[in-house]
């Protein structure tokens, strides 16, 4: 960590999406552009807040951590930000300010992440996989739009008892993944075609193939773990037809779900979770121990390189506040590419970081 510092920090501002020109930024319900140095941030928009605990949210950040009210992620396609608040889609015109609800995900579900998948004739998709708790393994849907086509439909179903849910859908060349949770044969890696006319299983059935993002420098495949159960790591995945292996090239101190890319280079945090609820309602919601497969109290922001080395960034402590109720410790990262020898990160319930924007510096 010694070759990196906090070069600046800004509480409140949360990180959307990196672009040549600075930042995109939620703050008390509204967007925001603002230069890598987080300083004289320049309004776009607001977002409508409904209800008490809305506008409640938006004020106390401890409403915020509970209800999970401000939005959790976006991305930018040709000119538009998309935005993820809990079931909502929101689309604004960058050129513009213009906002517009542009989908409800039906029966509550969620977005964990966003993905892109540029097609051969030139236009560029945005899909995502259902997230949402599904121990029934009930069916879960992957959604895409694209400026040519744009009402989302059902791209690919994955059929009842396969997973519980989608953490992501990444493109990579040719070959699309689908990283899918959590337990049993649930976790596992999914390969499809662009087009999403069929969706295979590449690895599956074990937590070594759970995973919430995938990177690909210089073409070799990297991921990291998404389990509370046992010990997490990095793995390289190979492909070769429709078979897939994955080599364990490190350990890593706690599950990763979040990550960023910048220059050559994938930036990935670790999380600090509990583990598996115990059916009592009241100790559950309340839980303060780690789970097995969680080895420290801090989050990490790792880098990984195309030759499959990691390093430490910077890390945090998780807070003392109940890990269900009031979210894991854990760091997230922008869309787009961060500028060289730059990360951008959030920190979520961490000491001293918690609803903080972070940039970091080599």
């Amino acid at each position: 960590m010694a070759d990196w510092h906090l070069s600046a920090k800004r509480k409140g501002l949360r990180p959307l999406a990196a672009d040549s020109k600075g930042l995109l930024c939620h703050a008390n319900g509204a967007l925001y552009r603002v230069g890598y140095d987080l300083k004289h941030p320049s309004f776009i928009c607001s977002l409508p807040i409904e209800g008490l605990v809305g506008r409640l949210g938006n004020r106390l950040r401890i409403v915020d951590r509970i209800f999970r009210v401000a939005p959790s992620h976006a991305i930018v396609i040709e000119g538009d930000l998309f935005i993820s608040r809990r079931s909502e889609i929101w689309r604004c015109n960058l050129a513009t300010g213009q906002l517009t609800l542009d989908f409800v995900i039906p029966d509550g579900r969620r977005a964990l992440e966003f993905g892109r998948i540029e097609q051969p004739n030139g236009e560029t998709q945005l899909v995502f996989g259902e997230y949402f708790s599904n121990p029934a393994r009930q069916p879960v849907r992957i959604w895409g739009r694209s400026s040519r086509n744009p009402h989302w439909t059902v791209k690919g179903e994955f059929a009842t008892g396969e997973i519980e849910h989608v953490h992501a859908v990444t493109a990579i060349g040719e070959r699309v993944f689908v990283l899918c949770g959590d337990f049993e044969h649930a976790a596992g890696i999914w390969v499809s075609d662009p087009h999403f006319s069929s969706i295979t299983p590449l690895l599956r059935g074990n937590q070594a193939y759970r995973a919430a993002w995938i990177a690909e420098l210089e073409g070799r495949f990297f991921y990291a773990t998404d389990t509370q159960l046992q010990s997490n790591h990095i793995y390289e995945l190979s492909v070769e037809g429709g078979n897939g292996k994955a080599q364990e090239l490190a350990a890593i101190d706690g599950s990763s779900i979040y990550s960023g890319h910048g220059h050559g280079n994938r930036y990935f945090s670790t999380t600090v979770e509990c583990g598996m609820p115990t059916g009592n309602f009241l100790r559950d919601i309340f839980e303060t121990r780690r789970g097995p497969g969680i080895l420290s109290s801090q989050a990490k922001i790792m880098r990984i390189d195309a030759i499959g080395i990691c390093e430490d960034i910077f890390s945090a402590e998780k807070d003392v506040l109940p890990f269900r109720l009031a979210q894991f410790g854990t760091f997230t990262f922008p869309t787009g590419e961060m500028p060289v020898d730059t990360v951008i990160a959030y920190g979520t319930a961490l000491r001293g970081f918690d609803d903080t924007c972070l940039v970091l510096r080599k």
